[in-house]
């Protein structure tokens, strides 16, 4: 998604393309996180913090009021 806020911007037909497949790039970089740090994949949040406008925005800051398996704490 690097790089993505900008060429949405630019064309916004983009937008629909990409949050087709918005869960699938976070399960991956979940994945990755894991095995970069070499921590257990457990550790990473199921679902992402926001929604992609959310996350794409850069003065948006989440409010952390969830473990990481996406429920109430």
């Amino acid at each position: 998604m690097r790089g993505g806020k900008d060429e949405i911007k630019d064309s916004p037909s983009l937008k629909p393309c990409i949050l087709e497949i918005f869960d699938e790039c976070y399960q991956e970089a979940r994945k990755e996180a894991s095995d970069r740090s070499q921590l257990a994949i457990d550790i990473f949040r199921l679902i992402p913090i926001g929604s992609l406008e959310q996350i794409l925005d850069e003065s948006w800051f989440p409010e952390y009021n969830y473990n990481h398996h996406g429920k109430a704490d």
